[in-house]
């Protein structure tokens, strides 16, 4: 490539986009011509130039991180999601050159986030509102509440145990229900299924950090891991949101929605947390690969997934001792079931 022999006008960014090493002392050596690609001699990452110089550096259009307002934001917030269940390709077109904008991308997990936040508010909501309208304390008994205050309360403190009022009568008093009785109630019998998922992609970034190939040698920023993992957030909320539907809509079949509904629901649910598992995995080792472009990346990814699993594990059996066995049933055979 020519070069005019004035390195002090390269533009673009001059450090190495896995490790963040200066790399202006190999730019000052080139005399005559800049040569088309180069090496990273803190972490020993291969790049082309061009990727880290020129002004014109293809993005990748369909990824929050680059949006320019937030119309084009919600737009490419639908792009992206879609894109993950396409790992290699997301990896491929989202490189190590394109720096992590931390904001926007920070945005994208709290949506994910907030997305399952309002259903469980939406779910508390259902649940308590059924349970109001179906009971027949009234003719005998009188609230202190109304229902819609009682719905309400459900919904903003969904995993509150105290009772939020009383039903009474000239010969007796009853408590209304606790806020966890209706939606945490009813996945409680399910619950560790999530969390053993949930556990599983909160502590595989953690590992890839501890581990010593990966930040004493290759020397990766700890943004690229973060923008794995949020990224990655998508799985784990997309399997719960399925679960809390799939325990809601039982309920509103009967009045406002047809019972195969709530029937494709349950079966998604039930497909979503099977699939999660390898689903993360996947994406974990593509990324190291593709992404992160990691020499031996398959050992990285066997240590990432084994320490996951067993940390997930020791989770489930903290929170349910005695459905250790059953988890791992499950995760074995309910998929042929």
């Amino acid at each position: 490539m020519p070069h005019d022999g004035n390195n002090s006008a390269v533009h673009g960014n001059t450090r190495c986009p896995r490790c963040g090493y200066d790399l202006r002392g190999a730019i000052e050596t080139w005399k005559e011509a800049c040569p088309l690609h180069g090496t990273c001699t803190e972490c020993g990452l291969a790049f082309a130039w061009a990727e880290l110089l020129s002004r014109h550096v293809r993005l990748a259009l369909w990824c929050v991180e680059f949006a320019q307002d937030f119309g084009e934001y919600r737009r490419r917030f639908e792009r992206t999601a879609l894109k993950s269940f396409q790992p290699w390709r997301f990896w491929r077109e989202l490189r190590l050159a394109h720096e992590p904008r931390i904001a926007r991308l920070t945005l994208y997990g709290m949506l994910l986030i907030v997305v399952v936040w309002l259903l469980v508010m939406v779910g508390q909501g259902t649940l308590a509102g059924s349970f109001w309208y179906h009971q027949n304390f009234f003719p005998s008994g009188t609230p202190n509440t109304s229902g819609y205050a009682f719905v309400i309360r459900c919904m903003l403190l969904p995993s509150s145990e105290t009772s939020l009022g009383f039903v009474s009568s000239p010969g007796w008093t009853s408590p209304l229900p606790a806020p966890s009785d209706f939606l945490l109630e009813c996945l409680d019998d399910e619950w560790d299924i999530p969390i053993f998922l949930s556990v599983y992609s909160l502590i595989a970034p953690l590992v890839f950090l501890v581990l010593p190939v990966t930040m004493r040698m290759a020397k990766v920023r700890r943004v690229h891991v973060y923008r794995i993992f949020v990224y990655g957030l998508l799985f784990s909320t997309l399997a719960l949101s399925l679960h809390i539907l799939a325990r809601v809509l039982p309920e509103l079949q009967y009045r406002f929605i047809p019972t195969w509904i709530s029937i494709v629901f349950d079966w998604l649910a039930r497909i979503s947390l099977v699939a999660f598992l390898p689903l993360m995995m996947i994406w974990w080792h593509v990324a190291i690969k593709t992404y992160l472009q990691m020499k031996g990346s398959f050992k990285i990814w066997l240590a990432i997934t084994l320490i996951a699993l067993l940390t997930a594990l020791v989770a489930v059996y903290v929170w349910y001792p005695p459905r250790l066995v059953e988890i791992l049933s499950w995760i074995l055979f309910r998929s042929t079931t």
